[in-house]
This record gives structure tokens, C-alpha cells and sequence, in this order.
């Protein structure tokens, strides 16, 4: 049976999946997700992970889920700080991690940073829009988070059903709660 753990450890809220029934001496995998999503999308890859004995975390980045809103520092060096804090908090001190979108960058920016952390990075889908060297969102992203806020959560469920027409239902539920956490 895999158990879920929400830890909110300095400076980044995280969700941990592990197993008792299988103990293992592999490293952690780390997941950071994209803009506009928190750590609860990764809940299908943790669960599966964790049932073969991986120690998974999922950590919500800042401004998402359930860290701290932001509050001046969006660029990538400092996103990749806070991660490297939070990983640090938990006593990590080597991992695989794999990013998604806007986790994919912050993935990358933690490698170069902390080469010894890193042993292993998988990118999904890495952004490039991304501006790493200004505090702005990239171009037509805040519009979206000001559209965002304005829909009910009935609407925006229904888009996420619109726009991923072959997700199954925990897929959707995954990326519905995240989009409420914006």
C-alpha cells in the first residue's frame, strides 16, 4: 500500500509517496511540475514508483500548491534554490530528478548549480519561452493566470476536459486541482 505525505518543509511544500512494505537503498526521484500545475499532477507516477520500492517526491514550486505565493524572485537560479533548500531540509544529498515545462528549466538550472545533487535529469517537455533573467511570467502567461482566477471551477474543469480529450479522470482531476491552486 503506498501512503502519501505532505510535508511542508523550508521553503517548498512537498508530497512524498512511499511503500512499508518494500525497503529500498536507491536515491529518491524528484518531480518539479510545469507552470500552472502543483505537485499533486505527479500523484499516478508517484503511486506506481512507489509501489516498486522508489522513494518519489513531488514538490510544489513557488507560487503553486500549497508554497508560498511569490513574492518578487520568479527567475531560475533562485527557483532552483529554493528546490535545492527544500531538498536539503529533507536530508537529500543525491537524486534523479525529472522536470515538466517550467520544471524542466528549474530541473536544469538545479543541475548546473548543484552537479553533486543531480545524478540523473529527465526533461519532459522543457518550456523555452521562459525568460530565466526577468521577474516576468513569459509572454501571454499572466493573462492566463488572470483568466484563471475568473473561472469557476466548473469551467475550468470543462476546459481541461476540452483541451485533453484522451486524458482518463485522474489525469484530469490531477491538473483540475492544480489549476485551483494558481
Amino acid at each position: 500500500m503506498v501512503t502519501f505525505e505532505r510535508t511542508d518543509s523550508s521553503p517548498l511544500s512537498a508530497i512524498i509517496a512511499r511503500t512499508s512494505s518494500l525497503h529500498t537503498t536507491e536515491r529518491p526521484i524528484i518531480f518539479l511540475h510545469g507552470i500552472f500545475d502543483s505537485a499533486t499532477c505527479w500523484f499516478p507516477v508517484l503511486e506506481v514508483l512507489a509501489k516498486t520500492g522508489r522513494h518519489t517526491i513531488a514538490i510544489d514550486q513557488l507560487g503553486h500548491g500549497l508554497s508560498p505565493r511569490v513574492n518578487g524572485d520568479f527567475r531560475l537560479p533562485h527557483l532552483a534554490d529554493l528546490v535545492y533548500e527544500t531538498l536539503s531540509s529533507l536530508g537529500i544529498d543525491r537524486t534523479d530528478v525529472v522536470g515538466h515545462s517550467l520544471g524542466g528549466l528549474v530541473a536544469q538550472q538545479l543541475a548546473q548549480k548543484h552537479p553533486n545533487l543531480v545524478a540523473s535529469l529527465t526533461l519532459e517537455d522543457p518550456a523555452w519561452e521562459f525568460d530565466p533573467y526577468t521577474d516576468r511570467f513569459p509572454a501571454g502567461q499572466l493573462e492566463r493566470v488572470n483568466q484563471l482566477s475568473t473561472w469557476t471551477p466548473q469551467h475550468i474543469l470543462a476546459q481541461g476536459r476540452l483541451d485533453h480529450p484522451l486524458w482518463d479522470e485522474r489525469d484530469i482531476a490531477g491538473w483540475f486541482e492544480a489549476k485551483i491552486d494558481v
